[in-house]
């Protein structure tokens, strides 16, 4: 893995925090908003002060050519490039004094007189390129830090070299904060990381976070596993005093499907997860689609979080079997977000998920399927943790979730889950086949878990038809014979 400041990444970072601090947004690149908050000291600052910033560069670059570059970004505004955003260049005045004494004296008068409350500096490998070689560059180091310290400025410089290699540790020693940039090769796929090394005083999301380069510039992914601390909710959420839902009487969520419901005991528990597992074709987004719109019946705003099909497909799957998905589209009560299943990434799908969660305040939530979600953790090694800490965050907002399922293998009568971590978080699995019987194909399904909840053990076989939807049989109603096509679990040992 090659690590420190890429060559793409690393001036398009400090153009875009200098923008955003003269234009005071509080969160320049807030991790909990997919971007990486740097404004500290912001909160000294009088927020009602017209903060400048110099941007001093170490190439003789023409500001024409550097202003038509950023003007592609979104966080560019020329009227702050002209007023309080000001550009140098430090390569004369390196040429004249190789010791970089002249060139820290430079920074310090030029911040002063601009009336700076910040100074960036791209590149340090350059000053060493230019002037006397590490130890110019460390004096100048201490002496600019010192200096800007004193007059309650931020200082952020850029280099470009691995922070960890020996013997490269001590120009760092004066910074208050270390951010690091790297690139890992995954498969054909480059993946780009950052990784706040120090911040002094402050409380850091630990490890790597992956993030992308666009129009709007850096956009920050954090680790989900990062976000689930010691301090995050827990799974006991407190009750209200006028609650019905005593001990052993839990909320049961419908699918205004009562012969499914009665599968299940009577509906799903709130706040619980369920895998419905099945091959493709069962009717495993049929059925998600029914609970749903079951919650927006209830007052129960929800989100399809989907990697297969795009939302025109579910609009004509739903009409296609009577069900009005558009309208409650169109309301705002339900949500539609898909991606394509192309080198994903699991902390981008994370986050895209939180927002879309707390913008409309989802009680339901469907992830369709849990086979492009773990793909999408398995070259980190991250199924199991990844997982664990989606399972914190939803539950810690009382969500309920239907995660579908694609089963790849069954071996005679049995199913094995035993090569996914998802489904052994899973509290409710349901499983859904399609068996032959005469010579003819029957729908069955069955509920092989449900926890802390009775639930009807019955085989029930299901139909489902154009226009009228998906209908669940009684048990008396289902053919007979059926029994010998169920499967059942491989124990795992981790249930």
């Amino acid at each position: 893995m090659s690590r420190g400041l890429l060559e793409q990444a690393r001036p398009l970072l400090l153009q875009q925090l200098g923008f955003n601090w003269v234009s005071q947004k509080a969160a320049s690149i807030d991790p909990n908003l997919g971007q990486l908050n740097l404004d500290q000291k912001s909160q000294s600052l009088n927020q009602s002060e017209n903060r400048k910033a110099l941007f001093f560069t170490t190439y003789s670059e023409p500001n024409l050519k550097l202003l038509q570059h950023m003007a592609q970004f979104s966080f560019f505004d020329e009227a702050m490039f002209s007023e309080r955003l000001k550009f140098l260049s430090l390569t004369g005045v390196i040429e004249e004094d190789p010791e970089l004494k002249k060139a820290a004296d430079t920074i310090v008068t030029e911040a002063r007189t601009y009336k700076a409350t910040m100074v960036l500096l791209d590149s340090l490998g350059s000053l060493e390129d230019l002037g006397e070689g590490r130890s110019a560059v460390r004096r100048f180091l201490y002496r600019l830090s010192s200096q800007l310290s004193m007059l309650g400025i931020n200082l952020i410089i850029s280099l470009e070299r691995d922070i960890l290699a020996p013997n490269r540790q001590k120009e760092l020693t004066v910074a208050d904060g270390i951010i690091s940039l790297s690139t890992q090769l995954q498969g054909a796929n480059r993946t780009r990381y950052i990784e706040i090394s120090k911040l002094r005083g402050m409380n850091i999301l630990m490890g790597l976070h992956s993030y992308r380069l666009s129009r709007d510039g850096f956009s920050v992914f954090p680790r989900m596993e990062s976000r689930i601390t010691k301090d995050s909710p827990g799974d006991e959420q407190p009750q209200p005093e006028n609650t019905l839902n005593l001990p052993g009487e839990p909320e049961r969520l419908k699918f205004d499907l009562p012969e499914l419901e009665q599968v299940f005991g009577g509906g799903l528990t709130a706040g619980s997860s369920t895998v419905i597992s099945g091959s493709p074709g069962t009717g495993k987004t049929l059925i998600s689609l029914y609970f749903l719109l079951a919650g927006v019946r209830a007052g129960e705003p929800g989100l399809y979080f989907g990697f297969r099909e795009n939302k025109t497909q579910l609009l004509q799957k739903a009409r296609r079997f009577g069900l009005d998905l558009q309208t409650p589209l169109q309301q705002g009560l339900i949500d539609i977000i898909t991606f394509p299943p192309v080198e994903m990434e699991p902390d981008f799908i994370a986050t895209k998920l939180q927002q879309a969660i707390e913008a409309h305040e989802v009680k339901r939530l469907v992830v369709d399927t849990l086979g492009e979600l773990e793909q999408a953790c398995k070259p980190q090694q991250r199924s199991l943790s990844f997982s664990n800490a989606l399972q914190h965050y939803l539950k810690s907002l009382g969500i309920t979730t239907l995660y579908n399922l694609d089963i790849s293998k069954l071996i005679g009568s049995e199913l094995d889950l035993s090569e996914t971590a998802f489904p052994s978080l899973a509290e409710n699995l349901l499983l859904l086949r399609q068996v032959e019987y005469q010579a003819q194909l029957y729908r069955i399904l069955a509920v092989l878990k449900m926890r802390d909840s009775a639930y009807d053990n019955h085989i029930r076989q299901f139909v489902i038809e154009s226009g009228s939807g998906l209908k669940v049989l009684d048990p008396l109603s289902s053919a007979q014979g059926l029994l010998s096509g169920i499967a059942r679990m491989v124990k795992t040992g981790s249930d």
